[in-house]
This record gives C-alpha cells, structure tokens and sequence, in this order.
C-alpha cells in the first residue's frame, strides 16, 4: 500500500512539474505568447511609421508637382528660402529690440 501510495505522489509531482515547465514554455519560449507580445507592438509601431512615411511622401509629391507647375508658388519659396526679391522691389530692414 505505502508504495503504491508513493508511486502516486511521485506521479502527482511529475505530472505538476510537466504542467509548469509546458506553462513556462508556453509563456517564455522562443515562440511564446511574451514574445508574440512584443512582436504585436512593435508590428503596430512599424505600421504607424509606414503610415507616416506615406503621408510625408504624398506632401513631398504634392510639393515636386507645385513647383514644376505653379510660378506663384516657386516665387514663394524664391521670396521665403532664397531672400530673393522683385525688380524695382525695395527691401526695408527694421532692428528688432531685444
């Protein structure tokens, strides 16, 4: 009796050891649902910058094409990032207080 007693305890351990060891495994494994975790996250990081990037290019297109197309808007951007003026166009500079 006192055997089959302890060969039944023994059993019992084993089948709880497997039981954590399966569960560990399943959480912290190579392909565990930790790991699936983090790759979630940052499959939703990488989508958001692929988002960003797209709508970055569409402004870039969007301006290649307004610069090929429209003179007021090249004037604009002579005027704003070259400091480029007119003929007979007269610059006033003012100091500014500090």
């Amino acid at each position: 009796m006192k055997s089959n007693k302890k060969k039944r305890g023994i059993n019992i351990l084993l089948v709880i050891g497997l039981f954590f060891l399966i569960v560990f495994w399943l959480f912290f494994g190579k392909n565990g649902f930790l790991n699936l975790y983090r790759m979630e996250k940052q499959r939703e990081r990488l989508l958001q910058r692929i988002y960003q990037i797209q709508m970055e290019n569409r402004r870039i297109a969007l301006e290649i094409e307004r610069l090929k197309k429209d003179p007021r808007y090249i004037e604009k951007v002579a005027r704003k990032e070259l400091g480029l003026v007119k003929e007979n166009e007269i610059i006033y500079q003012f100091k500014r207080d500090k």
